[in-house]
């Protein structure tokens, strides 16, 4: 008697525990559709903006000059914008900041690629932030030294006494110091076109509220192996579809944190930069749309940047992405449902925007209760979810209209997409320890780890000492498989509609934890990574950064300037121990071969419309000398200019 009741007891307690369990997986399934359905709204909005453009091409109309929707999108550039930018009497002064952080591979070509900017020298200033740890110092000061007198803009060179605040505390210091009412920021990986300047500096002027003009980022390295063609399918999606819909929609949007453009006044009345989160361009972009402040969006212009080659460095962009966009949804959720600027759907799409990766704990969530349920009977319980599937299809649909909008060969690169969808399912575990970070506010969500960059390097980038080993979370994916095979073998016993469900999420956690690890090992094993020769050959001349300069570039000196009590640090401390300091090799010569006439990473692109035309082309000639390494300047000096080499006859010179 005393037995039949505690069975029926326990039978009680599994059915009030399923029946939960059925209710959040209904909520969890309901609010993704919710969310993935979004991007459907996004894909209509793109598809209206085409449209539009097409029409106002058949009138002459530039297309993409974003016009305003009822007054809310961004602004009409100068007349002849479109083909090759504005006059040069009319281009307003601007600084380019460089935050930089130990970025040995790919200082020298950010340098070489700011400093053959095609703007006017007498508007155009390049601030470097370094708060650098290990020898990218050094190699930045050469890289300045070489380009003296060679055409470059003047050039301020600030270093901190402590990293307080990264990335954020970086521009906040550098802001304080500029002088221009224009700012354009560049990540460290990224190569600025020498017209993107004159592109997107005339929209400033058409009208006085539009704070941020952003361009798209293409890839310098995306078919360096599956994670990058991957990455480049996703970021493609992100700047072809959601950003020209967010920006000609009139939705909130956000800097990408590099490759935009800021208006000084707009920056400051936001309140500035601000380390409270780990995305700070979301953060401040959000609190200038509050401000009703307005954003443009330039699909046409391209800014090439490195996409991560490595598991671990995609992982902990994604999860420091994770943190800092759930930060924001915390921080400012609650204004944008009061700002009044937005109607309630416009407000509604802001959520979703800040809410991108807030939705990984639902999808982790309901693939580890969907086992317990068909175990338990629960599906044949639940109403038809079959017809919510379809919002599975808005991804691929993304994807494919990205790919046809901006290559030529759009169908191979969509043979990538099974890969992408592997990696989407199986960093979910990764990017939900991201969410929790910042919903606990633990002290992962208040440090700011940079993504390694290894100047798309390929092969190479094993070598590097940046090279990051897997981490803890790799053994919860390996896990995360096992349960998943668990759940496939429920499946195909009790419901094998599901069995393709459970079989893709065991491979694709096992697949991406076993590649991390393979690739950990790897660099391990790299030869020399523990014993990188301090040895370093100069890039010949014609190698450093020919494409980049245009014959026509002007012989003013570059003026290079230590900031007046900034706090020199010894380049053996932070990642470097001392007495084990380390040399890296450079190993990005190839990004500076290319053919002339060709943008790095963009060179399959097409145009946007007819209407617009790529970045002109990069002639090989006039070329710096490589220039040995400067002298240490005191502070408040000019830093003297390096021995003048004879320029080299060979481009494939040195290493």
């Amino acid at each position: 008697m005393w037995a039949a009741a505690q069975g029926r007891g326990v039978d009680f307690v599994v059915e009030g525990l399923l029946v939960l369990a059925a209710g959040l997986y209904l909520a969890a399934v309901g609010v993704l559709a919710v969310f993935v359905g979004s991007f459907g709204v996004l894909i209509a909005l793109y598809l209206r903006a085409r449209w539009q453009d097409s029409r106002h091409s058949r009138a002459g109309v530039g297309a993409y000059c974003n016009t305003s929707l009822r007054g809310r999108s961004g602004a009409a550039p100068l007349r002849g914008e479109h083909e090759g930018g504005a006059p040069h009497d009319t281009l307003p002064p601007v600084t380019i900041q460089l935050p930089i952080y130990n970025e040995a591979h790919v200082v020298e070509r950010l340098i070489a690629a700011c400093a053959c900017l095609d703007y006017p020298r007498d508007r155009l200033h390049v601030q470097i932030i370094d708060d650098s740890t290990d020898e990218t110092t050094r190699l930045l000061r050469q890289a300045l030294s070489a380009w003296e007198g060679r055409g470059a803009p003047p050039v301020t060179l600030l270093r901190r006494p402590t990293r307080s605040g990264y990335k954020a505390g970086a521009l906040a210091h550098g802001l304080e110091r500029v002088t221009t009412p224009f700012v354009a920021i560049f990540d460290a990986d990224f190569i600025p076109p020498p017209d993107l300047l004159r592109r997107a500096m005339p929209y400033f002027a058409t009208d006085a509220r539009l704070a941020l003009v952003q361009t798209r980022w293409s890839h310098l390295n995306a078919e360096d192996n599956l994670l990058t063609r991957a990455q480049a399918l996703s970021t493609d999606g992100h700047f072809i579809i959601e950003q020209i819909a967010r920006s000609r929609g009139g939705l909130p949007m956000s800097m990408n944190g590099s490759g935009g453009v800021w208006r000084v006044s707009a920056l400051c009345d936001a309140g500035g930069w601000s380390a409270v989160t780990l995305t700070e361009d979301l953060d401040l972009s959000y609190r200038a749309l509050l401000r009703g402040w307005r954003f443009t969006y330039l699909p046409d212009v391209a800014a090439p940047g490195e996409l991560p080659p490595q598991v671990q460095a995609y992982k902990r962009q994604q999860r420091r992405w994770a943190t800092g966009m759930t930060q924001n949804l915390l921080r400012h959720a609650i204004p944008l449902l009061r700002a009044r600027r937005y109607a309630p759907w416009q407000r509604f799409m802001g959520l979703m925007h800040l809410g991108q990766y807030a939705v990984q704990p639902l999808i982790l969530l309901t693939f580890l209760l969907t086992p317990p349920l068909i175990a338990g009977g629960m599906f044949a319980r639940l109403p038809n979810l079959g017809p919510l599937g379809a919002v599975g299809l808005i991804p691929p649909l993304m994807m494919i209209l990205a790919q046809r909008a901006l290559y030529p060969d759009w169908p191979r690169r969509l043979l990538f997409m099974p890969v992408q969808g592997v990696i989407g399912v199986a960093v979910v575990l990764n990017n939900s320890a991201g969410v929790l970070d910042a919903l606990t506010g633990s002290r992962a969500s208040r440090e700011f780890k940079r993504t390694p960059k290894f100047s798309a390097a390929g092969a190479d980038w094993a070598r590097s000492r940046y090279a990051l080993p897997a981490d803890r979370i790799t053994l919860g994916e390996l896990a995360l498989a096992a349960y998943a095979l668990g759940g496939l073998g429920i499946a195909l016993a009790r419901l094998p509609a599901l069995a393709p469900y459970f079989a893709t999420y065991a491979f694709s956690f096992a697949a991406f934890a076993l590649w991390n690890l393979a690739q950990t090992r790897r660099a391990r094993r790299a030869p020399d990574r523990a014993r990188e020769k301090a040895v370093r050959k100069p890039l010949g001349a014609g190698a450093v950064a020919s494409p980049l300069l245009g014959a026509g570039a002007p012989r003013r000196s570059l003026s290079l300037r230590m900031e007046r009590g900034q706090v020199e640090r010894s380049e053996t401390g932070g990642e470097v121990k001392p007495g084990r300091k380390r040399a890296v090799s450079l190993r990005h010569k190839a990004v500076y071969l290319q053919p002339v006439g060709r943008l790095p990473g963009a060179a399959e692109q097409r145009p946007m419309s007819t209407k617009s035309t790529h970045p002109s082309a990069w002639r090989a000639r006039n070329a710096p000398p490589p220039g040995p390494l400067p002298g240490q300047a005191r502070e408040g000096e000019m830093l003297r200019p390096a021995a003048k080499v004879p320029l080299s006859s060979s481009a494939g010179e040195g290493d």
